[in-house]
């Protein structure tokens, strides 16, 4: 098993924590740009966008809302 080197230094357990999460978030933020973007194609003016993908697309912009973001998972992306 490999030592924690913040054992016994909670303030450096902390920062090395919150700078972790910091990074996870970050990336969350892109996968998520880049999965919104394959359903842009539904914002066109002569497409009407279905419900079911207008619903998922704003649950997937307010998963930074969620207090446990970003140790979070992505909703379905709905079938059509």
């Amino acid at each position: 098993m490999i030592p924690d080197p913040y054992a016994n230094n909670p303030v450096a357990k902390a920062y090395a924590t919150k700078l972790a999460d910091a990074m996870l978030a970050a990336d969350m933020r892109r996968e998520r740009d880049k999965i919104l973007a394959t359903t842009d194609w539904y914002g066109a003016s002569d497409v009407v966008m279905p419900p079911a993908i207008k619903a998922w697309r704003q649950a997937m912009r307010d998963i930074t809302l969620d207090p446990a973001f970003p140790h979070v998972s992505f909703p379905k992306k709905p079938v059509l």
